[in-house]
């Protein structure tokens, strides 16, 4: 491995973590941002999706674990706290729809590469445009 492909997978790995950082500070981000920039760079869809989806789940769990730690939340199994049932819902839905994200993805390969970054690009212009009036609507009515 050359050192220019090294340096380059060094910028992947630092940008992914402080888009996590951004992600565990305010409960969101890391796949909204990181997923077009690494479009940018030239990376495929079936590239981005499983490696963001399993990132996220690891970063979850972890997350999960010292909140539990910080008693953020309650986990315990005997008798089941309300924090351990919505863990397992969510927990259930998540890996049916990691299951269907990455089947979508296999789906959309038969699209032109320029469907797949047109629809990422409105998505993201859209919560952009959602964020705005979102703050807007709270510093006018706030």
């Amino acid at each position: 491995m050359d050192t220019l492909a090294l340096e380059f997978i060094i910028l992947i790995v630092l940008i992914a973590f402080l888009f996590e950082i951004m992600d565990s500070g305010a409960g969101m981000g890391f796949g909204t941002g990181l997923t077009p920039l690494l479009l940018l760079i030239g990376f495929e869809p079936l590239q981005i999706v499983p490696t963001i989806l399993i990132s996220e789940s690891i970063t979850g769990f972890v997350d999960s674990y010292f909140d539990n730690e910080f008693k953020n939340v309650e986990f315990k199994f005997h008798p089941m706290s309300d924090s351990t049932k919505l863990a397992f819902i969510i927990a259930l839905f998540g890996c049916i729809s990691i299951a269907f994200s990455v089947y979508l993805t296999y789906a959309a390969l038969n699209l032109p590469k320029v469907f797949i970054k047109f629809y990422v690009s409105i998505l993201i212009l859209f919560m952009g445009i959602l964020k705005i009036l979102n703050r807007f609507l709270n510093s006018f009515f706030g």
